[in-house]
Protein backbone atom coordinates (compact mmCIF):
# COMPACT_ATOMS: atom_id res chain seq x y z
CA UNK A 1 0.00 0.00 0.00
CA UNK A 2 1.34 3.67 -0.80
CA UNK A 3 0.40 6.90 0.58
CA UNK A 4 1.10 9.91 -1.40
CA UNK A 5 0.60 13.41 -0.11
CA UNK A 6 -0.62 15.88 -3.01
CA UNK A 7 0.66 19.45 -2.10
CA UNK A 8 -2.33 20.57 -4.49
CA UNK A 9 -5.56 20.00 -2.61
CA UNK A 10 -5.55 16.77 -2.88
CA UNK A 11 -5.04 13.35 -0.56
CA UNK A 12 -4.32 10.21 -2.73
CA UNK A 13 -4.36 6.66 -1.69
CA UNK A 14 -2.26 4.23 -4.29
CA UNK A 15 -2.72 0.67 -3.90
CA UNK A 16 -0.34 -1.58 -5.61
CA UNK A 17 1.64 -4.00 -6.62
CA UNK A 18 2.30 -1.74 -9.69
CA UNK A 19 1.02 1.34 -9.45
CA UNK A 20 -3.16 1.64 -9.67
CA UNK A 21 -4.82 4.63 -8.18
CA UNK A 22 -7.66 4.74 -6.14
CA UNK A 23 -9.24 8.93 -4.97
CA UNK A 24 -10.25 8.68 -1.30
CA UNK A 25 -10.65 12.48 -1.00
CA UNK A 26 -11.02 14.99 -3.78
CA UNK A 27 -11.43 19.06 -2.82
CA UNK A 28 -10.89 20.34 -5.94
CA UNK A 29 -13.59 19.60 -8.07
CA UNK A 30 -17.65 19.46 -6.79
CA UNK A 31 -18.38 16.33 -8.57
CA UNK A 32 -20.68 14.04 -6.78
CA UNK A 33 -20.32 11.35 -9.62
CA UNK A 34 -18.70 11.19 -13.15
CA UNK A 35 -19.24 8.02 -14.77
CA UNK A 36 -17.77 7.22 -18.39
CA UNK A 37 -18.96 3.70 -19.95
CA UNK A 38 -17.88 3.12 -23.58
CA UNK A 39 -15.67 0.93 -26.26
CA UNK A 40 -13.15 1.70 -28.63
CA UNK A 41 -10.27 0.20 -30.33
CA UNK A 42 -6.61 0.44 -28.99
CA UNK A 43 -3.36 0.43 -31.59
CA UNK A 44 -0.11 -0.59 -29.88
CA UNK A 45 2.26 1.19 -31.66
CA UNK A 46 5.78 0.74 -29.63
CA UNK A 47 5.26 -2.64 -27.81
CA UNK A 48 8.14 -2.87 -26.22
CA UNK A 49 7.71 -3.08 -22.14
CA UNK A 50 10.12 -0.77 -22.05
CA UNK A 51 8.89 1.91 -24.04
CA UNK A 52 5.11 1.39 -24.63
CA UNK A 53 2.88 3.46 -26.48
CA UNK A 54 -0.36 3.00 -27.69
CA UNK A 55 -3.55 5.46 -29.16
CA UNK A 56 -6.58 4.59 -28.91
CA UNK A 57 -9.77 5.65 -30.19
CA UNK A 58 -13.38 5.28 -28.27
CA UNK A 59 -16.94 6.05 -28.32
CA UNK A 60 -18.12 6.74 -24.58
CA UNK A 61 -21.41 7.33 -22.80
CA UNK A 62 -20.34 10.60 -19.98
CA UNK A 63 -22.32 10.95 -17.07
CA UNK A 64 -21.86 13.96 -14.60
CA UNK A 65 -23.77 14.51 -11.39
CA UNK A 66 -22.70 17.51 -9.76
CA UNK A 67 -23.05 18.99 -6.51
CA UNK A 68 -26.19 20.67 -4.70
CA UNK A 69 -25.35 24.38 -5.65
CA UNK A 70 -27.69 26.45 -7.28
CA UNK A 71 -26.20 26.94 -10.66
CA UNK A 72 -25.16 22.94 -11.18
CA UNK A 73 -26.54 20.70 -13.33
CA UNK A 74 -26.37 17.17 -14.69
CA UNK A 75 -25.18 16.17 -18.15
CA UNK A 76 -25.55 13.18 -20.08
CA UNK A 77 -23.62 12.94 -23.30
CA UNK A 78 -22.30 10.55 -25.95
CA UNK A 79 -18.30 11.26 -26.54
CA UNK A 80 -15.60 10.45 -29.18
CA UNK A 81 -12.13 9.65 -26.61
CA UNK A 82 -9.35 10.11 -28.61
CA UNK A 83 -5.99 9.28 -26.31
CA UNK A 84 -2.06 8.85 -26.45
CA UNK A 85 -0.38 7.11 -23.95
CA UNK A 86 3.32 6.56 -23.55
CA UNK A 87 5.49 5.09 -20.57
CA UNK A 88 8.89 5.00 -20.99
CA UNK A 89 11.58 3.21 -18.94
CA UNK A 90 15.01 4.92 -18.78
CA UNK A 91 18.27 4.50 -17.56
CA UNK A 92 18.42 0.79 -16.77
CA UNK A 93 14.86 1.43 -14.65
CA UNK A 94 16.36 4.66 -12.81
CA UNK A 95 13.97 6.41 -14.51
CA UNK A 96 10.18 6.27 -15.22
CA UNK A 97 8.63 8.73 -17.56
CA UNK A 98 4.67 8.32 -18.41
CA UNK A 99 2.91 10.91 -20.78
CA UNK A 100 -1.19 10.29 -21.11
CA UNK A 101 -3.44 12.49 -23.23
CA UNK A 102 -6.81 12.84 -24.18
CA UNK A 103 -9.44 14.58 -26.56
CA UNK A 104 -12.91 14.21 -25.50
CA UNK A 105 -15.58 16.15 -27.89
CA UNK A 106 -19.35 15.50 -27.93
CA UNK A 107 -20.88 14.55 -30.35
CA UNK A 108 -23.96 17.05 -29.79
CA UNK A 109 -21.59 19.56 -29.78
CA UNK A 110 -18.11 19.40 -30.88
CA UNK A 111 -17.19 22.66 -29.13
CA UNK A 112 -18.08 20.65 -25.50
CA UNK A 113 -14.67 18.99 -24.76
CA UNK A 114 -12.75 17.80 -22.22
CA UNK A 115 -9.44 17.67 -22.62
CA UNK A 116 -6.11 16.32 -20.57
CA UNK A 117 -2.94 15.85 -20.36
CA UNK A 118 -0.70 14.08 -17.45
CA UNK A 119 2.95 13.61 -17.41
CA UNK A 120 4.81 11.39 -14.41
CA UNK A 121 8.12 11.32 -13.68
CA UNK A 122 9.17 8.42 -11.43
CA UNK A 123 12.49 7.62 -9.63
CA UNK A 124 13.14 4.92 -7.92
CA UNK A 125 15.63 5.61 -4.83
CA UNK A 126 15.36 1.71 -3.39
CA UNK A 127 14.07 -1.55 -4.01
CA UNK A 128 11.02 -0.31 -1.88
CA UNK A 129 10.93 3.32 -2.25
CA UNK A 130 10.64 6.04 -4.85
CA UNK A 131 9.96 9.61 -5.55
CA UNK A 132 6.73 10.66 -7.94
CA UNK A 133 6.42 14.19 -9.49
CA UNK A 134 3.02 14.45 -11.85
CA UNK A 135 1.91 17.48 -13.64
CA UNK A 136 -1.83 17.30 -14.97
CA UNK A 137 -3.74 20.12 -17.19
CA UNK A 138 -7.43 19.81 -17.63
CA UNK A 139 -9.93 21.83 -19.68
CA UNK A 140 -13.29 20.38 -18.72
CA UNK A 141 -16.63 21.60 -20.83
CA UNK A 142 -19.37 22.35 -18.31
CA UNK A 143 -17.92 22.94 -14.55
CA UNK A 144 -19.95 23.46 -11.68
CA UNK A 145 -20.31 27.24 -10.52
CA UNK A 146 -17.41 28.84 -9.40
CA UNK A 147 -14.97 26.90 -10.80
CA UNK A 148 -12.42 27.60 -13.40
CA UNK A 149 -12.76 25.93 -16.81
CA UNK A 150 -9.05 25.09 -17.04
CA UNK A 151 -6.84 23.25 -14.23
CA UNK A 152 -3.55 22.43 -13.31
CA UNK A 153 -2.17 20.05 -10.77
CA UNK A 154 1.67 20.10 -9.58
CA UNK A 155 2.32 16.97 -7.29
CA UNK A 156 5.24 15.69 -5.37
CA UNK A 157 4.83 12.02 -3.39
CA UNK A 158 7.26 9.20 -2.29
CA UNK A 159 6.05 5.91 -2.62
CA UNK A 160 6.41 2.22 -0.97
CA UNK A 161 6.28 -0.81 -3.49
CA UNK A 162 5.69 -4.25 -2.15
Amino acid sequence: MTFTLHLLRMFFMKISGRHSYCNILNLISPVDIRSQTGAGIKYVFIPATEHKSTISVAGIYDYTNRSDKPGNYNTQTIRISVRFRTKQILFNHKLEFSFTSFYQPSIKNIKDAIFRFETNLKLPLSKHFLDNSTYRFTEDDVVSVGRKRVDTKLTFGVGVNF
